[in-house]
């Protein structure tokens, strides 16, 4: 969907350290703010990424066994689908969830939920009375969170998000407070990708927010048309490591 004329979108890189800090991270002529900090030799420099590498290593949760064996065999059957060896970790998922307002939403939709590992932390967020509708293409993945997490919340359906209009039609739901997507964006073409976005936008409440995690920035081009504020960062505490976006206004609110 559109920007209403006049409306102008603007990206904000988040701190790394906290969600909430931002800094603009273009201009107008969309020249990048300058950085001051010293580089690091090139021995420092490799002793710094063998440190973090340990880091990010050691802050992946361990899944139970069936999760970890479903997930690595849709990786190995489609890798760009999937796009990740293993599921996002602990710091990934609180630091995505945390800009929410959990006690106003109603309605909620996962895009991408995999093995559940963002599904099971936003129904604990999730109020008693609310729904939370994930949606996959793989139908493993569907069946593993039907089978695997006993919550009248939850609606695990088989589905391409681009249908998300439809999917929310068919369970009587007009609009959601919320979107989280994993799909690697980067793995689709153009046009499905835009259709994801503006039918995403279209069915966004009042405050309401769109979040991705991706390893690259083919999402970013539709959110800054189809969105009024846009910010981001990047989650070093993941393998690999992601980039996080936040996505507001719509021109609805």
């Amino acid at each position: 969907m559109a920007k209403k004329a006049g409306a102008t979108a603007r990206t904000a890189v988040l701190d790394p350290a906290s969600p909430f800090r931002t800094e603009l991270s273009q201009n107008a002529t969309g020249q990048g703010n300058q950085g001051s900090a010293p580089r690091c030799g090139p021995s420092e420099e490799s002793n710094v990424n063998q440190v973090r590498a340990f880091k990010i290593a050691s802050s992946v949760p361990r899944p139970d066994t069936l999760a970890t064996a479903i997930f690595l065999k849709s990786f190995l059957a489609d890798p760009l689908g999937v796009a990740s060896i293993m599921p996002s970790s602990s710091k990934t998922v609180c630091r995505m969830l945390a800009p929410i307002d959990w006690s106003v939403v109603r309605t909620f939709v996962e895009f991408g939920p995999g093995v559940g590992t963002f599904t099971t932390a936003i129904l604990d967020r999730l109020p008693a009375s609310g729904r939370l509708i994930a949606i996959d293409t793989n139908s493993a993945f569907i069946d593993h969170l039907k089978h695997s997490i006993r919550d009248s919340r939850l609606e695990a359906v088989r589905g391409s998000a681009a249908d998300v209009r439809s999917i929310l039609a068919d369970l009587r739901e007009t609009g959601t407070d919320g979107i989280l997507s994993g799909v690697p964006f980067s793995a689709l073409d153009s046009r499905t990708r835009e259709t994801i976005i503006c039918e995403s936008a279209r069915l966004m409440r009042p405050g309401a927010c769109f979040m991705a995690y991706q390893v690259k920035t083919d999402i970013e081009g539709p959110l800054r048309r189809h969105f009024t504020s846009v910010e981001r960062t990047i989650q070093w505490w993941n393998m690999p490591p992601v980039r996080i976006w936040w996505a507001r206004g719509t021109g609805l609110d």
